[in-house]
C-alpha cells in the first residue's frame, strides 16, 4: 500500500492500493510536487522461497523507477529499522504462513491505535506506519 501524509498537520491525507500497472503509478504519484515531497521505500531483503517475493520486487521496482522518473527524492528503509520506534509484539507461532498473519495483524493492530480516525486494514497497516516513521524522521531532521 502507498500512503501519503501531509508534513505540514501531521495528517493522513490518502491510502491507496499498490496501482497495478507502472502507467497507474506515475499517474498516481505525479500529481506531487518532487520539491515539496519525501518517499520513504520499504526495502525487504530476499527470503528464498517465501511466497509474493516476486510480486513485491516487482512491485518495488515499479515504485522506485516511478520516483526516479519524477525526480521525487526517496530513501530505502528495512523492515526491522521502521518497525523499531512501534515497540511491536513478535509473532507468537513459528508457523511461517501463520507468523505471517499475525505480523500483519500486530501491524494492523498499531495503526489502528495510532490513526483511529482511519479505516485500516490488512492491506494499508503497513504504508500507514511507514509513512508515521517517514514523518518522524522527517520532524527529527527539521528539527536539527
Amino acid at each position: 500500500s502507498i500512503a501519503v501524509m501531509s508534513m505540514v498537520d501531521h495528517k493522513i491525507t490518502d491510502v491507496f492500493k499498490m496501482p497495478q500497472t507502472p502507467a497507474d503509478m506515475i499517474e498516481l504519484l505525479s500529481v506531487f510536487n518532487p520539491d515539496d515531497c519525501v518517499a520513504y521505500l520499504e526495502q525487504v531483503n530476499e527470503q528464498p522461497g517465501q511466497k509474493g517475493m516476486f510480486e513485491y520486487g516487482r512491485n518495488y521496482g515499479m515504485i522506485e523507477t516511478a520516483l526516479s522518473a519524477l525526480k521525487i527524492s526517496h530513501y530505502k528503509v528495512t523492515p526491522l529499522k521502521w518497525q523499531k520506534p512501534f515497540q511491536l509484539k513478535k509473532p507468537t507461532t513459528t508457523d511461517k504462513s501463520k507468523a505471517y498473519r499475525e505480523r500483519k495483524a500486530i501491524l494492523k493492530a498499531k495503526a489502528q491505535e495510532i490513526f483511529p480516525h482511519l479505516k485500516i486494514t490488512l492491506d494499508t497497516s503497513d504504508g500507514l506506519l511507514l509513512a508515521e516513521y517517514a514523518y518522524s524522521q522527517e520532524k527529527d531532521a527539521a528539527n536539527g
